[in-house]
């Protein structure tokens, strides 16, 4: 049987499966192409690396004094420690 989890990064359960390099698919996570095993929503083809899927809700970070949280964003942003545009997952402050 396939192992399964609730993410807090999805609203619905994602499957664990083994995806081959020929697979086109791409993380929602970290926006790169999947290989290898990867929770998978049938219902939405929503993908995540295994290791995408498996981080903290919460980390502390020495940039910033309050905790942050990890969602995925479904826009670009700037980040403020590199300044570089991003899309994807992104530590954003609780408050």
């Amino acid at each position: 049987m396939s192992k399964k989890i609730q993410p807090f990064l999805h609203r619905h359960l994602l499957w664990l499966l083994g995806v081959s390099q020929d697979d086109q698919l791409g993380c929602r996570g970290c926006c790169k192409r999947i290989t290898g095993s990867i929770y998978v929503c049938f219902g939405c083809d929503f993908y995540l690396h295994r290791s995408c899927a498996e981080l903290p809700t919460e980390i502390r970070n020495f940039f910033h004094p309050c905790p942050l949280l990890l969602p995925i964003l479904d826009y670009e942003y700037i980040c403020n420690a590199c300044f570089k545009t991003g899309s994807g997952l992104s530590s954003r402050c609780k408050r």
